[in-house]
């Protein structure tokens, strides 16, 4: 479908994009589109002026100090996914990203734009919420700040008033010693999250100290998990979880349903999610980012891990394998069936009585490899036990009662 009718406006400062807005009937703020244009080309909202704040100086910047990371309404994804200061001051974030969309996306969606559009199954509104970001706001009566737990009001309806712009981002540092897992449920990779949890973990000699958990995809806003944050002070390995478990339960009881999964079952996900998040924030003491991150990996172009095939069980001594095949990647089972059927392969061909087939006798074959064609040559029947050539059966069977098989007996 096709958008409908609308005006395009490219301002150069905020200010001039402020007053775009206030201008218009129905403005709408453009970064990177990649929720808006869907939306307008689905007729789901009305645009009549559409202010692109691509070109305004300033916004795209990614600023990392000791405190925290700032990121402006028009920075991509892609570029804080590769920003390691950015990673390395807020380790969250490149975990988070990770998860949103493909690479694709992430080149021109933003930051500010994901937690401006506030869709309850985002990952980065749950971690502006577990981090304790700050949002800059700026429209017709100045700038003013504001906490993430008080932006979000609802699924896709936040704080912002009229003709006023979300410009900025302020993520705190994250404390030492703390671990942040992003980690959550979808139907497909690189998908929306039918539940999802971000923790913010203090460990402290084997044990947690605090957490700060934040769940989404659960309820129209990131829900804290309060509760759970109260019983998992203090949770070591050899703890049960029924506990947390029950907590995490108890938070999430305004779970709602919808055609991807019941309430049920996303209460139930959250409080699996958090029970593996705090084994994996105590077995480690670092941030992870894949339930395998542990096990090594080479790191591909787009930020992911690509990891060996697990090594299957098998003899290494077994015979007739090459000595390279006995290590922990080989497939000693694969290569022994392999190994028997060339073995027994010209047995097999001796033994097995050959039907020629008069439909393909006077056809030619292409050879792949060749690139031309070539005779198709039929097998020659062998002889019997007596020394005497088989004769050949014939190309059609009559399999009707009372008719033999062989002319000559007719």
């Amino acid at each position: 479908m096709k958008p409908a009718p609308f005006d395009y406006c490219r301002p150069a400062t905020v200010t001039e994009a402020v007053e775009a807005l206030r201008s218009a009937e129905s403005g709408r703020v453009l970064a990177g589109g990649q929720s808006l244009i869907p939306a307008m080309n689905f007729r789901l909202t009305d645009v009549s002026v559409l202010v692109d704040i691509g070109r305004v100086a300033g916004l795209d910047r990614v600023d990392t100090d000791g405190t925290g990371v700032t990121v402006g309404a028009a920075a991509t994804q892609s570029r804080v996914l590769d920003d390691d200061a950015a990673a390395r001051a807020v380790p969250g974030l490149r975990v988070a990203l990770r998860h949103m969309g493909h690479m694709q996306i992430r080149n021109r969606g933003t930051v500010c734009g994901s937690i401006a559009h506030a869709d309850p199954a985002a990952e980065l509104p749950a971690l502006a919420v577990a981090t304790g970001a700050v949002i800059g706001i700026a429209g017709p009566g100045g700038r003013r700040m504001m906490t993430a737990p008080d932006f979000f009001l609802g699924s896709f309806w936040t704080a912002l008033e009229e003709a006023e712009i979300l410009t900025e981002v302020r993520f705190p540092a994250a404390p030492a010693g703390s671990v942040t897992v992003v980690d959550e449920i979808c139907r497909r990779a690189g998908d929306f999250a039918v539940a999802g949890l971000v923790a913010v973990i203090d460990v402290d000699g084997g044990a947690v100290r605090s957490a700060r958990l934040v769940g989404f995809g659960v309820g129209g806003v990131p829900i804290r998990l309060a509760s759970a944050e109260a019983a998992i002070s203090g949770w070591a390995p050899d703890h049960p979880d029924g506990a947390l478990m029950e907590a995490a339960v108890h938070d999430t009881a305004g779970a709602f349903d919808d055609i991807h999964a019941t309430a049920w079952y996303r209460r139930e996900a959250v409080a699996t999610l958090l029970v593996r998040a705090v084994r994996r924030a105590l077995a480690n003491g670092r941030l992870h980012d894949d339930p395998r991150a542990g096990l090594g990996g080479r790191r591909r172009g787009d930020g992911q891990r690509s990891f060996p095939p697990a090594p299957r069980p098998g003899p290494a001594g077994a015979v007739g394998l090459h000595p390279r095949h006995a290590g922990p990647h080989g497939h000693p089972p694969r290569l022994r069936a392999r190994l028997l059927r060339r073995l027994h392969r010209d047995r097999r061909r001796r033994r097995r009585a050959v039907v020629p087939d008069a439909g393909r006798a006077g056809r030619r074959q292409r050879d792949p490899h060749r690139r031309g064609p070539r005779p198709r040559r039929l097998r020659l029947p062998v002889a019997d036990a007596a020394g005497l050539p088989r004769q050949p059966r014939p190309a059609v069977r009559l399999l009707h009662r009372g008719v033999p098989d062989d002319p000559r007996e007719r």
